[in-house]
């Protein structure tokens, strides 16, 4: 399995399949933040805003970083001086993939945490407030209806997550060590 995701994100920079698997959470933490927690507890709604403005930001950085990798930095110098200074950044662009990598640990975790309590090894309560998010339903067991968007559906199953951060991971450390 290792060789054919290899193979299918060969090419692919790691700071852009970041920004693809972060724009949509970054869009729903702003755009809906009461799907992520199910309050209208206004302090708590502003911190999950303040998330997906973070994630905006970080998906910024990815960008800058993945110009500059495939940008041609001092073109108007010398060869010695163009290779000395693509090392640098290259160095510089390594570190930041090393960041973003240990930043998809988090979520990935989160993720496997999500299956462990909605298996049956958490709480009854989490696991009935875990069960009923992942399957659309509202507190009473009564199916959730249009309206309101969020996170809802397949791009918040813990699996999609987790395999979607994994695979950031695995690609961005990849980056890092092998630059």
């Amino acid at each position: 399995m290792a060789n054919s995701l290899h193979d299918m994100f060969k090419g692919v920079s790691p700071f852009i399949l970041h920004i693809l698997v972060e724009t949509p959470a970054a869009l729903s933490f702003l755009a809906w933040p009461h799907a992520q927690t199910h309050t209208s507890h206004a302090p708590t709604l502003a911190l999950i805003r303040q998330y997906g403005v973070l994630l905006v930001v970080v998906n910024i950085i990815a960008a800058l970083a993945a110009v500059r990798v495939y940008g041609e930095p001092g073109h108007d110098r010398g060869d010695a001086e163009r290779d000395a200074e693509r090392d640098a950044e290259r160095g510089f662009v390594r570190c930041i993939a090393a960041a973003l990598a240990l930043y998809h640990a988090a979520p990935g975790s989160r993720a496997v945490v999500r299956m462990w309590n909605a298996a049956g090894h958490g709480s009854r309560e989490r696991r009935e407030g875990k069960e009923s998010r992942i399957l659309g339903k509202d507190a009473q067991g009564d199916e959730r209806h249009g309206g309101g968007g969020g996170s809802e559906g397949v791009v918040s199953l813990p699996v999609v997550s987790l395999i979607a951060h994994g695979v950031c991971f695995a690609s961005l450390v990849r980056f890092a060590a092998a630059g």
